[in-house]
């Protein structure tokens, strides 16, 4: 109970840090410049990408791909839920079940995630279904059901805060070194000053 209650503080951090500046010209400039138009952008991120992309899974969550906020905010509101329903209709078909999710499930499980998740960038996203098709968190069973995705990713979620606080702990770790290859033991600080305190008292 208490790992979920840290990883919920860690989730809502994460979010502060991850939001987008959707009201800057000079941002969804950067990203225009760096990804094109709309078409462009979703062809950059598709399923075929996945193996490519997924390999690197701290460059999914630390790298520079936009968030599904920030495509909405550049490209157009409904951007991120467009983009969404090729990887879950991707998912639908890789399972082999008989029983496919049909177009309205496929929406409704599109704008959850588009909404309730919107601060995850769109590699986070790809890594996830790439890993729910690995079977890391599980299978479907007689039919592909949209509870299994989305429950799918609030543990994926957990993976990833796990990540996030591996690599900040990673990141304190080499501080505090580098910090002690510079810092004076206090027989350092009290010798180097030794003459301060003489000179102090010759006066």
């Amino acid at each position: 109970m208490e790992t979920d209650k840290a990883m919920a503080l860690l989730q809502q951090e994460n979010k502060d840090r991850l939001k987008p500046p959707s009201s800057s010209p000079r941002y969804s400039q950067e990203i225009i410049s760096r990804y094109g138009s709309q078409q462009k952008f979703m062809l950059t991120f598709t399923c075929s990408h996945e193996k490519e992309y997924c390999r690197h899974v701290w460059r999914c969550i630390f790298g520079k791909a936009p968030t599904l906020s920030q495509i909405n905010a550049v490209y157009g509101n409904n951007t991120s839920t467009a983009w969404l329903v090729p990887l879950i209709y991707d998912v639908s078909e890789f399972c082999g079940c008989k029983e496919k999710l049909n177009k309205q499930q496929t929406d409704d499980v599109a704008h959850i995630i588009a909404n309730d998740y919107h601060w995850l960038k769109v590699t986070e996203v790809m890594l996830f279904f790439w890993w729910f098709k690995s079977g890391k968190y599980g299978k479907f069973y007689g039919n592909v059901d949209p509870m299994v995705i989305t429950s799918a990713l609030r543990e994926f979620i957990r993976d990833r805060n796990a990540i996030i606080a591996k690599r900040d702990s990673m990141e304190k770790e080499q501080k505090e070194k580098e910090w002690r290859k510079t810092a004076l033991t206090y027989e350092q600080w009290r010798e180097l000053h030794k003459n301060d305190k003489e000179s102090k008292s010759n006066e």
